[in-house]
């Protein structure tokens, strides 16, 4: 059923992406997921339901595609949310899964770091020189990998990718807890019909 959502696809990547795709968001699950983390770094940022007609903008797609899209990107920002906010370290990166082509997640871990940046420029959190010194230097560097390109032909990238995910999950609980990220659940927006 279109409008339902199982908790179960909720940080599924390829649920995630099909349910952008089908609303014509302009952008993959992994970008998405970074744009909603990025919010969730400034307390109240995620409050406004502008982020998401950023994310699912009026278009070609059906009402009930992006309100089915919308829907499912609440869900994602208050799982999101709760893994922020414990200290379980349960938080990842919506990323595709290890089967596919390690260029295809390269890419997405790129994605995703630009719509971290993008969430938190829209939070208000953009200007690097007013964050504290450690998400500062966190910032940097997700901008710089923001930019990679690999070619993922061999072990020696798969295991850089890997370090990168990890310093990136690490990093951005650590930006979120020195933005005094959200840790408690509020309203992520309107109630759509």
């Amino acid at each position: 059923m279109h409008g339902s959502i199982d908790p179960n696809d909720t940080l599924d990547y390829v649920h995630v992406d099909i349910s952008l795709q089908r609303a014509a968001a302009g952008i993959g699950a992994s970008e998405a997921h970074g744009v909603i983390c990025g919010l969730l770094c400034v307390p109240e940022a995620i409050e406004n339901p502008q982020w998401l007609e950023e994310v699912v903008p009026e278009g070609v797609a059906s009402e009930q595609d992006r309100d089915d899209a919308k829907r499912l990107l609440i869900s994602v920002a208050e799982v999101s949310r709760a893994q922020l906010g414990e200290d379980s370290f349960e938080f990842y990166p919506l990323l595709p899964e290890d089967e596919f082509p390690l260029q295809s997640r390269g890419r997405a871990l790129a994605q995703w770091c630009a719509g971290f940046l993008f969430g938190l420029s829209i939070a208000g959190a953009g200007d690097l020189d007013a964050l504290p010194a450690d998400s500062r230097e966190i910032v940097g560097d997700l901008s710089k990998f923001a930019g990679i390109r690999g070619d993922g032909r061999d072990e020696e990238e798969e295991n850089a990718y890997a370090e990168l995910v990890e310093y990136i999950r690490v990093g951005v609980m650590l930006i979120n807890q020195e933005l005094g990220g959200q840790s408690s659940s509020s309203n992520f927006g309107q109630p759509l019909h």
